[in-house]
């Protein structure tokens, strides 16, 4: 199951940019039988993914606020 909300989560992050953990779990708990809450989507963000994701995210935004010309 960890495999399929980090698979939700990554797509909801592409899809929307930042999203909040409950709307993670809302939108997954809407279209699978198996219910998840936030202990879950906490441990999965447990260090070290969590401060990789950070990183990227700073990495995504400073890409936004300065876009390279083409």
């Amino acid at each position: 199951m960890n495999q399929l909300v980090l698979d939700y989560i990554i797509s909801l992050t592409n899809l929307y940019g930042l999203v909040h953990k409950d709307k993670v779990i809302e939108i997954y708990n809407m279209q699978n039988n198996d219910q998840i809450n936030t202990e879950i989507i906490d441990s999965i963000m447990e260090p070290p993914l969590k401060s990789l994701i950070i990183t990227a995210l700073l990495k995504y935004t400073k890409n936004i606020s300065s876009p390279s010309l083409l």
